[in-house]
């Protein structure tokens, strides 16, 4: 019997053995593919590692690491580790990270909100419970300062600036299985906090399965009647026009995607996700309660002209990204022939590779007749392509300046002959959220409109790298995304490459002049605007 119980024992050892060698080879291959299609996709992994030497030298110490990975939550911490070094907000792994125990946790999240000012986070709403600490400032998360914290969410999170940090540490802590592997305590997180008469106070605060928000609340009247897009004049302020967009997507840009397009899935999901539109059998009817962008706008600008109303504010503040192109009839509309005379030295590069042309639709066959590129060439250009052969009134015609795909908005922009349907002087409100898109209709709007930049400074970054190209690892079924371009919005200007500050950044103190209001932003611009703080000039009309 005795031997029996050895042999029996010394099999299980071998058929464990096995088991776990054959779950390390699963987890090296996956990380194996990974590093190959990053050096495939991404325009430069090298050098934030200190070139191409020191990348591969740190890939084969993080597979080692990877290969021994507990389970595919912490094997997915492990590349989102390494992505981290690049500083790039569009190479990034989904899903959650390990906990600090490797156990399943459940859903439950802080019952708190923090919004992120210039000089840090505070408190922006909260459950009944904890809803007297609302717009006290974090000065730190269970004893840690909230200076540490940042600097170690960038080590396991790409950001791309300190705002970026602090978005990240901002999402990381909403949600207990996010929040385990990074705070060594979550049941419960004390806080430490200041209040606006400076007294500092520590308050613990529990996860909760099902918190009972208190959202906040404003003086401020605006329709709010979808979370997508929108424009209205404001209340009691008929020279001031307002238009929401929170999301570089719209009606026009689904319908423009051919459904065998994978991104056309990607998007539709997305965006009825946004506007809480239930999942029905015919995409169609879907589609067709998704709020078009160019009626929108057209009919803002129409009624501003008709009021001859001298502002227009632009609310970026939720906007995360999207589709650039977009943009390009509404700076028509606003410009008229300045938008089409612009000339940019900003440069935009991007990398040709396999997931690019999946991306694009297109074989490397097809690309080479048509260009002579092959993957791993890099095309160059200038970030803003305008067609130097073109005469103006060539340009006033163009699809590619005046339209979106498939001749979308041309009803709204083909009779302008150069002239804009009205141009105010612009405000643009942002916030960390702006990002990657939305990050771009702001630089086109302060380069060609010199729109005036009211918030708090982006996480996008000007000279970073941009454009998000999905993959999936076979093994692990983790899924990630890795930029495939690289843009230089600011040549020669790192500091403004890095963080793009508003002309009037909010502070906390700002935030608190206003009680926390949730449209503080745009009772800063009325308050701006009545102290005829706005300056930029327009033409006569």
């Amino acid at each position: 019997m005795k031997k029996f119980i050895i042999t029996l024992f010394a099999a299980t050892s071998i058929t464990v053995n096995a088991l776990n060698d054959s779950i390390k080879e699963l987890y090296r291959d996956d990380f194996n593919t990974f590093i190959r299609l990053l050096e495939e996709t991404h325009p430069d992994p090298y050098t934030a590692f200190g070139g191409r030497i020191e990348f591969r030298r740190e890939a084969q110490r993080m597979r080692d690491v990877a290969q021994r990975s507990a389970d595919a939550a912490e094997f997915r911490s492990h590349l989102s580790a390494f992505t981290a070094r690049l500083e790039d907000g569009h190479t990034f792994i989904i899903g959650p990270n390990a906990t600090a125990t490797n156990q399943p946790c459940t859903d439950k999240f802080f019952p708190i909100v923090f919004k992120i000012a210039s000089d840090g986070l505070f408190i922006h709403y909260a459950s009944n419970e904890y809803t007297r600490y609302t717009g006290d400032k974090l000065l730190a998360l269970n004893k840690i300062p909230t200076d540490s914290l940042l600097r170690k969410i960038s080590t396991i999170t790409p950001t791309e600036n300190k705002y970026g940090a602090m978005l990240a540490l901002r999402n990381r802590i909403a949600n207990e299985c996010f929040a385990a592997a990074f705070l060594a305590e979550t049941s419960p997180v004390t806080l430490t906090l200041q209040d606006t008469d400076g007294n500092i106070r520590d308050v613990d605060v529990a996860y909760n399965e099902n918190p009972a928000w208190n959202k906040p609340q404003s003086e401020l009247k605006t329709r709010d009647d979808n979370k997508l897009l929108y424009g209205q004049m404001l209340e009691n302020n008929p020279n001031i026009g307002y238009f929401v967009w929170n999301a570089m997507i719209s009606r026009e840009a689904v319908e423009s995607t051919p459904p065998s397009n994978p991104q056309y899935q990607r998007m539709l999901n997305y965006v009825t996700g946004l506007l809480g539109i239930e999942k029905q059998d015919d995409d169609n009817a879907a589609v067709r309660q998704i709020p078009e962008l160019y009626p929108a706008f057209n009919a803002l600008l129409t009624e501003m002209k008709k009021q001859q109303s001298e502002y227009l504010i632009i609310d970026l503040r939720e906007n995360t990204g999207g589709m650039t192109p977009l943009t390009l009839p509404l700076l028509y509309m606003l410009y008229g022939d300045k938008y089409l005379n612009y000339e940019s030295n900003a440069q935009y590069i991007q990398r040709i590779s396999p997931l690019l042309l999946q991306k694009r639709g297109i074989t490397a066959d097809v690309l080479s007749e048509k260009t002579g590129n092959v993957p791993g060439d890099y095309e160059f250009r200038r970030f803003f392509q305008s067609d130097d052969g073109k005469t103006i009134e060539e340009k006033r015609k163009d699809p590619s300046f005046i339209a979106y795909r498939n001749n979308f908005a041309r009803e709204f922009t083909g009779h302008l002959n150069g002239k804009p349907v009205y141009e105010p002087r612009v405000i643009v409100l942002c916030s960390p959220e702006t990002f990657s898109a939305a990050y771009h209709f702001l630089y086109y709007l302060s380069e060609i409109g010199n729109a005036t930049i009211v918030g708090v400074p982006p996480s996008q970054a000007g000279n970073a790298f941009m454009e998000s190209t999905f993959f999936e690892l076979p093994n692990t079924q983790t899924r990630g995304s890795i930029s495939n371009a690289k843009q230089v919005l600011f040549p020669g200007n790192n500091e403004k490459g890095k963080i793009f500050t508003p002309e009037f950044p909010m502070a906390w103190a700002d935030f608190a002049k206003y009680n926390f209001d949730k449209n503080a932003e745009i009772l800063y611009c009325l308050d701006l605007i009545k102290r005829e703080k706005i300056h930029h000039e327009i033409p006569m009309r």
